[in-house]
């Protein structure tokens, strides 16, 4: 079967894999904008070249215990379509080709299931979780959900673009092709 490069994280001391098609960039950490009655695994907002960023701390739906943002932390922006959304992670280790039908299923994973991994499979002397980016980050905002029925067509444009955000006002030059 085919392969697929995927990021290779640490998160805990435990190694995690996401899709490095999702991925958009990794930087170190920043300061981030904090949000008053935020989403509880919401760290805050990432100015990214004037688009704000969401930056989830995947700890919780991980079932890891919080921890502060630190200064060698590193984030990684994953864009879903429109939408960009980041993660922090303690590190990142390398991006890696695994193939497609390398790995076990984790049992119980099916209807009902919630957790974002996928599956189990070996980088070197680690096993490494190979999770969902979507299901990490959860849900897309309502902005970004709209952001995205916008590019797909299924909506039109706000009356006033510059009260939706940066991404509606980008979507008009990037529809054009």
């Amino acid at each position: 079967m085919d392969s697929g490069q995927y990021l290779v994280f640490v998160l805990d001391g435990q190694y995690l894999a996401i899709p490095v098609d999702m991925v958009e960039q990794v930087i170190r950490a920043v300061a981030l904008m904090r949000l008053p009655g935020g989403a509880s695994d919401l760290v805050g907002l990432l100015d990214l070249h004037g688009e704000p960023v969401p930056v989830v701390d995947i700890r919780k739906r991980l079932g890891l215990a919080p921890v502060s943002l630190r200064a060698d932390n590193a984030i990684v922006i994953c864009r879903r379509g429109v939408a960009a959304a980041a993660l922090v992670v303690d590190r990142v280790e390398a991006v890696v080709n695994f193939p497609c039908d390398e790995g076990a299923s984790l049992p119980g994973k099916g209807a009902g299931c919630v957790s974002p991994v996928e599956r189990l499979v070996r980088y070197g002397d680690h096993s490494v979780l190979v999770c969902s980016v979507n299901d990490l980050l959860g849900p897309l905002p309502k902005r970004a959900e709209t952001a995205r029925r916008l590019e797909a067509g299924v909506e039109s444009p706000p009356l006033h673009p510059q009260g939706f955000g940066a991404a509606a006002c980008a979507l008009p030059a990037a529809s054009g092709g």
